[in-house]
């Protein structure tokens, strides 16, 4: 089977998006914690909240949650397009999120190598985020199909 253009682009993209998320998920906990500290202090910078040690927790573990379902919203889509190039069947989507479950697993699961702790919320935020970026994609997938069938008939 041929490859189209399309395909190689998306198979790059998505060997980044695994890429990214899998880098992070190796990084020590200082390092994944500097890295949460820059959108935090982009944050502080629009507004100032004073020294509340409470609130700086709570805006970390809003901003790595965040990240959770970011990261996994955009390889959702990328899974999505790559997968669903023709049609969609009930088989794919329990293919589609079995993988979506394996990878946020496997992030996870890495990070019980390093200092950092495996948490089941961040599974969960993961697949909410996969699962938001699958819904989104289908709902676009049908528009455009809806759109293509009406300037046929006309």
């Amino acid at each position: 089977m041929k490859l189209s253009k399309k395909s190689y682009v998306g198979i790059i993209v998505l060997a980044l998006v695994l890429g990214f998320v899998f880098v992070n998920s190796i990084l020590n906990w200082n390092t994944s914690m500097l890295l949460s500290k820059l959108p935090e202090r982009l944050a502080y910078s629009v507004v100032s909240y004073g020294d509340y040690k409470w609130l700086d927790n709570f805006v970390i573990h809003q901003i790595r949650g965040f990240a959770h379902l970011s990261e996994f919203f955009v390889l959702s889509v990328v899974i999505t397009k790559l997968y669903y190039s023709k049609r969609i069947n009930p088989q794919r989507l329990i293919n589609t999120f079995f993988m979506f479950f394996l990878i946020s697993f496997l992030d996870e699961t890495i990070q019980m190598f390093t200092d950092r702790h495996a948490r089941i919320s961040d599974i969960w935020l993961d697949l909410l985020g996969a699962t938001i970026g699958f819904l989104v994609y289908l709902l676009c997938y049908f528009i455009k199909k809806l759109i293509i069938k009406r300037k046929q008939s006309v």
